[in-house]
C-alpha cells in the first residue's frame, strides 16, 4: 500500500514539474539579433535599450540577445528575402530605400520590420536617441509578431510607452496572463500613466 501511495505521489510531482516546465517554455522566448557593425556605439546602445524595454514590459517572457556582426549586408538586398534576426542600418540617401518607400509605403520610413524577419533602421532620419529607442522598440515589436496598436506600436505616434494595448496583444500571441505577467513600461524612463497615452 505504501508503494502505491509513493508511486502516486511521485507521479503527481512529475506531472506538476512537466506542466510547469512546459508552461515556462511557452513564456520565455529569447531572440538572438545580429546588429550591423555600422551602427555607432550610441545607436547600438539605443537598440539594446529597446530590447530591454520589451524584456521589462513582458516580465522576462521575451528577451533579446544582441550580437554585433562585421559581415556586410545591403539593406535593400534584404527587402525581398527571408533573412531573419539581422538589424541593419540604412541611410536616407540610399536610392534603393527611396524606391522601396515610393512603391510600397508612399512616405519616408524610420524603420521597417516584416514579422520574424530582418529589421532596417534609418538613424539619420531620427532626431534623438530617445526617439531611436522608441523606433527600435516598435520594430522589435513587429519582429515578435505584434501589429500596430495605439501606443509604441502606432507608426504615427512618438509615444515611448509599451502599454496595455501592446501587452494584451503580446499575451494573446505568447499565451500569458495580461493582468499578472506584464507591466506597462516607457522608454524615456518615466512611469507609464494611462491618461498620458494621447494619439499624436
Amino acid at each position: 500500500m505504501n508503494n502505491i501511495i509513493l508511486f502516486i505521489s511521485l507521479l503527481l510531482v512529475c506531472i506538476t514539474c512537466f506542466n510547469a516546465s512546459s508552461h515556462n517554455e511557452n513564456y520565455n522566448r529569447v531572440f538572438t539579433m545580429y546588429i550591423d557593425s555600422t551602427f555607432t556605439p550610441l545607436e547600438q546602445s539605443a537598440i539594446i535599450k529597446a530590447g530591454h524595454l520589451w524584456q521589462t514590459a513582458t516580465e522576462g517572457r521575451v528577451s533579446f540577445k544582441f550580437i554585433e556582426i562585421n559581415q556586410s549586408f545591403d539593406a535593400v538586398d534584404l527587402l525581398g528575402n527571408n533573412n531573419s534576426n539581422i538589424i541593419l542600418k540604412a541611410d536616407s540617401n540610399d536610392s534603393g530605400l527611396f524606391f522601396f518607400e515610393l512603391v510600397n509605403v508612399g512616405a519616408p520610413i524610420l524603420g521597417l520590420a516584416p514579422p520574424g524577419r530582418y529589421i532596417i533602421l534609418v538613424p539619420n532620419r531620427i532626431e534623438t536617441n530617445d526617439e531611436l529607442i522608441t523606433v527600435a522598440a516598435h520594430e522589435l515589436g513587429h519582429h515578435i509578431s505584434l501589429r500596430h496598436t495605439p501606443s509604441i506600436m502606432n507608426p504615427d505616434s512618438k509615444n515611448p510607452c509599451i502599454t496595455e494595448y501592446d501587452l494584451l496583444q503580446f499575451c494573446q500571441e505568447y499565451d500569458c496572463n495580461f493582468n499578472t505577467d506584464t507591466k506597462a513600461t516607457c522608454s524615456n524612463g518615466k512611469p507609464y500613466i494611462e491618461k498620458d497615452l494621447i494619439e499624436q
